[in-house]
């Protein structure tokens, strides 16, 4: 019913009997672990990624890393509200040990 409604061809997958969205750069398959109700229609879906389908050329071989100018993918912020991935830039996580340990010399 999904797939008429949103005139997209369905295509099987490979370890569960289900269906998945063509074409599609990447695909995720997942199995549902637990959703978690906040609101009346406000669910959390927890689950677990079991396989990964990707097109040639979005995933390295050598280094299994994302081509991000590839892809182009795009992000889900909240509710209907989704974000383009073009402006990327990396944020290293601190080592906790160096945080404290400059913080006790000032």
């Amino acid at each position: 019913m999904f797939f008429d409604f949103a005139t997209l061809d369905p295509k099987d997958r490979y370890k569960r009997i289900t269906s998945t969205i063509v074409p599609r750069p990447i695909a995720l398959e997942c199995c549902r672990g637990s959703v978690l109700q906040f609101a009346e229609n406000r669910d959390l879906v927890i689950g677990e990624i079991v396989d990964l389908h990707a097109c040639d050329g979005i995933i390295g071989p050598d280094t299994l890393y994302l081509d991000w100018d590839t892809c182009n993918p795009i992000g889900r912020l909240y509710a209907d509200q989704y974000i383009r991935t073009h402006d990327r830039f990396t944020m290293r996580i601190p080592v906790l040990d160096k945080v404290m340990t400059n913080k006790s010399e000032k």
